[in-house]
């Protein structure tokens, strides 16, 4: 069975580091391994967020694997390495569904059964909130930050933060 690997950090920072993809990237390859399955490809996007399925590199995998028939295990990592929203994760797994691809997780793994699945749409929805839940941590300390007359952020290019 031919397998794709779809790997994905936030930000640039992130894929600067150069530390989280290789990590994802080998976790699979071994997972894969030891499932027995060959891995046809994989598809890398940097510095893209999961709040969105917008992102050039899950583009493709998408449509690589409506062109590639032999394609049967889409491996991700974590479900949260996909999407970090419900409607965006269903949406991609329909997709693969409908071309008879299954989708599995490293570090997540579920059967596809009805406890399986009851699992996945679980792990799907705490993604999903931790997203969201983030968010509203950042704005809660940015809006702390200027009631303190300080920037939430670092100054434009050109400025200087100063103090007092």
């Amino acid at each position: 069975m031919n397998c794709i690997l779809y790997a994905r950090v936030s930000t640039d920072k992130q894929a600067q580091k150069d530390l989280s993809i290789p990590a994802q990237i080998a976790a699979m390859t071994t997972f894969a391994k030891t499932n027995g399955w060959k891995v046809a490809g994989h598809f890398v996007d940097e510095g893209e967020s999961a709040r969105t399925a917008n992102r050039p590199e899950l583009k493709n995998l998408l449509h690589y694997c409506k062109e590639h028939k032999d394609v049967s295990v889409v491996i991700v990592h974590k479900i949260d390495r996909l999407a970090r929203n419900l409607v965006d994760y269903g949406t991609i797994k329909a997709i693969l569904k409908q071309q008879g691809i299954r989708l599995t997780s490293v570090s997540e793994p579920f059967d596809d059964n009805p406890v399986g699945n009851l699992l996945e749409n679980i792990i799907a929805s705490i993604s999903e909130w931790y997203s969201a839940n983030l968010g509203e941590e950042i704005k809660k300390a940015n809006s702390a930050k200027l009631a303190r007359g300080e920037l939430p952020h670092k100054p434009p290019v050109g400025y200087k933060s100063v103090r007092g």
